[in-house]
């Protein structure tokens, strides 16, 4: 047995790229950088020695907020993923409280991908799986998917296996 069938058979599990986490805290380490440089111009300005007068604590407190800043960026990530199976997707979110939505993939029509200009240079995108349920559409988002092109072939192969109706993808 395969991957692809072993994924269709049983269901997995999709985590988002780690590109945008990462990031997030590249420009968080230069924005605390520059508050800091200048926030230490403004204690030198005021004082001769801007080490002795809080240039010390303002590194500590700043960096401290730096530290929960990516540290919250960081569980936001790993907390939040998908988990498709034969019968439904579920999207997992949530630090301390975790939220879970259920989707039926029963009536799922079609999955469309959408990668923009950082999604091609790194390989992710976004997967859109439409759902016909009681004369209503739900489009449900996989943002963010890492080799997004993988994952609507297995999500298809998965749905046409265990009865979904006809599924067109459009990529």
């Amino acid at each position: 047995m395969n991957r692809e069938q072993l994924y269709s058979t049983l269901g997995f599990t999709i985590r988002s790229t780690f590109v945008i986490p990462l990031m997030k805290l590249v420009v968080i380490q230069f924005l605390f950088i520059g508050m800091y440089l200048l926030l230490l111009w403004q204690l030198n300005e005021m004082t001769n020695s801007p080490l002795k007068s809080g240039g010390l604590i303002l590194f500590l407190v700043l960096h401290s907020f730096q530290f929960f800043w990516s540290l919250l960026i960081l569980m936001k990530w790993f907390f939040s993923y998908y988990e498709i199976n034969p019968k439904d997707i579920t999207l997992y979110s949530g630090i301390l409280f975790q939220k879970k939505k259920y989707y039926s993939l029963e009536r799922a029509e079609s999955i469309s991908l959408n990668k923009s200009v950082w999604g091609r240079l790194f390989n992710f995108g976004t997967l859109s799986i439409d759902l016909y349920m009681a004369n209503s559409r739900y489009e449900v988002l996989l943002k963010c998917v890492p080799n997004p092109e993988k994952y609507v072939h297995v999500i298809e192969k998965t749905l046409s296996e265990f009865g979904a109706r006809d599924i067109s993808s459009d990529n």
